[in-house]
């Protein structure tokens, strides 16, 4: 049966956003985000008068997700409760933003799935209100988050072909992107935000090189995958760079200004506390491991020479939230904003941490926190030839276009306090930046 969503003015505007790889890791992360805390309609009062949500959350093999996560919105909606009658303060996104959930198995690189899946989402939203003054459309702007992937890079490498299908899902993308067209674009409008990988980067130019020499966005020596996960990545963001050439030209030709449709996502290793809505469902992070291995006071071998520019996923939220209420919806509701930087933005940005890490410095940050013995940990070096070794990342591109964090924040650092950051030693920068992200990673243990 189809549901039907009605809103009351002409101002309003409906945001779906489908999440692929919803039961994963970031996947749970990111849809805990925005069940307990939305979005801010805030971040976009000035364009229309009222925002609301629609999420959809795709998964495919976990087929106890969908009632994982009905409980957790039955404990979030008793904890909003229990706030109210104690006169807490309650974020007000979560129950008056947000329109429905739907929890929907589906598989990225079946057509049939597809078709069926974009057809609903172009007619489960009412978009024509009937008033007084006549018949009102409805702007729906729908954005994909895909985090779904095949991302162990052994399996790639045992079955290539599923791996490219996964990673770099053209026909989804394709039909996704088709919600654009003439016919549904004055109702519809659809962006991506991909998420890609640093192992599309060789790892190999920064061997026995500066350390504070990082690959960056416009690398060219360096953009050389040494295994299949990366190589399928870099095809998706390639598909991605050609859709955007593709929108500007026929923006060129239309005399109409390109919307920012597509962003790409090289992601370091991602670290944060365990997934929230189903943590038996998925792996838990390196870190994780780590810890168990301690506990179990197990010897185990960690890399010295593989360094990552390993990021918290809060962060990774907050960059996608910053994303979509800063670029996406802005430009899809045709505000009278300043775009001029806009038009040269490019599409694919990396997104790390601020500190080169490797195997070894985290284990050794997990075992000081909870006592471990060192005599454990065995350090080894990395030989295998699919796996990139220093992979480290220059991020700041994400700063400067005002995602992931308050530039001003970095303006009000004094020269005399710059001065004494530089004269830090490193090794103490390292020290207390491990320090922080286990403790943020274990924050639920005592």
């Amino acid at each position: 049966m189809t549901k039907i969503t009605t809103l009351s003015n002409d101002d309003d505007v409906i945001v779906h956003l489908v999440l692929t790889g919803a039961s994963g890791y970031l996947g749970q992360h990111v849809l805990s985000y925005l069940i307990k805390e939305g979005i801010p309609s805030s971040s976009i009062s000035n364009i229309v008068n009222s925002v609301k949500y629609k999420i959809t959350a795709l998964y495919n093999r976990l087929e106890s997700f969908p009632d994982a996560v009905e409980k957790f919105r039955q404990r979030q909606a008793e904890i909003q409760e229990h706030r109210r009658y104690n006169d807490d303060e309650v974020s007000s996104n979560t129950n008056e933003s947000i329109l429905d959930v739907t929890v929907r198995k589906f598989d990225l690189i079946d057509p049939n799935h597809i078709k069926s899946f974009v057809k609903d989402i172009t007619t489960t939203t009412c978009t024509e209100i009937p008033t007084a003054a006549g018949t009102i459309t409805t702007k729906t702007i729908i954005v994909v988050i895909h985090m779904a992937a095949m991302s162990s890079p052994r399996l790639c490498e045992e079955n290539p072909g599923r791996a490219k299908a996964i990673n770099n899902p053209v026909d989804f993308f394709d039909s996704i992107l088709e919600i654009n067209n003439q016919k549904l674009k004055n109702v519809y409008t659809s962006s991506i935000i991909a998420l890609s990988t640093d192992q599309v980067y060789d790892g190999n130019i920064l061997q026995g090189k500066d350390s504070s020499r990082l690959y960056k966005e416009d690398e060219k020596e360096g953009l050389n995958p040494v295994n299949v996960y990366g190589q399928t990545k870099l095809e998706m963001e390639e598909y991605l760079l050609e859709k955007h050439k593709q929108i500007q030209q026929n923006s060129l030709s239309s005399s109409v200004h390109p919307s920012l449709l597509l962003f790409a996502l090289r992601s370091s290793i991602m670290l944060g506390p365990n997934a929230p809505i189903q943590p038996n469902g998925v792996h838990g992070t390196f870190l994780d491991f780590v810890k168990s291995r301690g506990e179990q006071k197990q010897e185990t071998t960690f890399f010295i020479n593989e360094y990552r520019s390993v990021i918290r996923v809060d962060h990774v939220i907050q960059i996608i939230d910053d994303i979509i209420t800063k670029r996406i919806l802005p430009q899809h509701l045709h505000n009278n904003i300043d775009t001029t930087n806009d038009i040269r933005m490019p599409i694919v940005f990396n997104m790390g941490g601020p500190i080169r890490v490797n195997r070894m410095d985290m284990a050794k940050a997990v075992f000081k926190r909870f006592g471990y013995d060192y005599n454990l940990l065995l350090p080894t070096r990395q030989t295998s030839a699919i796996s990139p070794l220093d992979i480290s990342m220059e991020s700041s591109l994400l700063q400067k276009y005002g995602f992931g964090g308050k530039e001003e924040e970095e303006d009000n650092i004094t020269t005399q306090e710059l001065d004494q950051k530089q004269q830090q030693n490193q090794q103490q920068q390292l020290a207390t930046y491990l320090d922080e992200l286990v403790r943020y990673v274990f924050s639920a243990v005592a």
